[in-house]
C-alpha cells in the first residue's frame, strides 16, 4: 500500500513525497525478503526522481525507467 500511495503522490505531482514512499515502500519488501517488489519500487523512486508518474495499463508493461542522470 505504501507504493501505492507514492503513485498516487506521483500522480498529483507530489513528487518529493513520492520519492519518499517508494524508498519506504522499498525498504519495506527488503525487509519482508521481497526482492521482485523491492525493485520495482526501487524503479518507481527513479521515475518520480525524473518527476514522471507510474502509470501501468492492463496487459502492458509499465513505463520504462527514466535515463540515467
Amino acid at each position: 500500500m505504501v507504493g501505492t500511495l507514492g503513485a498516487a503522490y506521483a500522480e498529483v505531482s507530489r513528487f518529493e513525497q513520492a520519492v519518499q514512499m517508494a524508498k519506504k515502500a522499498e525498504a519495506l519488501a527488503t525487509s519482508a525478503g521481497n526482492n521482485k517488489l523491492a525493485e520495482r519500487n526501487r524503479k518507481m523512486a527513479q521515475l518520480f526522481l525524473a518527476r514522471q508518474p507510474f502509470r501501468e495499463s492492463k496487459g502492458a508493461a509499465p513505463n520504462p525507467a527514466p535515463p540515467t542522470l
